[in-house]
């Protein structure tokens, strides 16, 4: 996973600051990236190539918005990591 950022301070931003997750690689399949809007809160992209997703949202509460993307790209492809397991399958063993 590459994150690519330019947030000197959170709790000074006043350019454009912003922070890109994505897997490492040439092509990812996949980003996601929060930027601090001028008005305040901040502006959330979610990009998956292979699902044909494209999102953008606003949000104010970064617990929130590091919840909802821990989740989101759990659920995306990573070159090299096993696959999930799917939780609707009882263990029969």
């Amino acid at each position: 996973m590459q994150v690519t950022d330019r947030v000197p301070s959170l709790a000074a931003a006043s350019d454009n600051t912003f922070v890109v997750i994505q897997p490492a690689g040439d092509a990812p399949a996949w980003f996601t990236s929060v930027e601090v809007l001028d008005e305040g809160g901040y502006e959330v992209v979610r990009r998956d190539t292979v699902r044909g997703d494209h999102e953008v949202d606003t949000a104010a509460g970064v617990d929130r918005i590091a919840r909802d993307l821990t989740i989101w790209m759990a659920a995306r492809n990573v070159p090299g990591r096993p696959a999930p397991r799917d939780r609707n399958v009882w263990n029969t063993a």
